[in-house]
């Protein structure tokens, strides 16, 4: 399931329109940091500046605030160097020298 699929999913569970506009807010951001190379810090910081700065229920604007947070935290983890690393092969002794191939995270050693 997408990430558009999943929203238009929870916003059937509300019929509050402030509901589900503030979901339509938080896809949108979704979209741009999966649009987006690295997620970038101006992009969020233009995106907090535009909600801070809306015309909505301060505790809608808190709700999408930490939404929009836990997106970007979510998008720089998953766009980070250490996912992308190549496996590395490890010869692992204890099993009778055979090859074993590990996903490490962080530098290699």
């Amino acid at each position: 399931m997408t990430s558009e699929q999943y929203v238009d999913k929870l916003k059937t569970l509300s019929k509050d329109p402030n509901i589900t506009m503030g979901f339509d807010i938080i896809q949108s951001v979704i979209t741009g940091l999966e649009r987006s190379h690295r997620g970038t810090k101006s992009y969020l910081d233009r995106v907090n500046y535009a909600i801070e700065t809306s015309h909505i229920d301060k505790k809608l604007k808190e709700t999408i605030q930490g939404s929009v947070s836990v997106a970007y935290a979510s998008s720089k983890l998953w766009k980070s160097e250490a996912l992308y690393q190549k496996k590395v092969t490890v010869a692992d002794e204890a099993s009778e020298g055979k090859a074993e191939t590990r996903e490490r995270m962080g530098d290699a050693h």
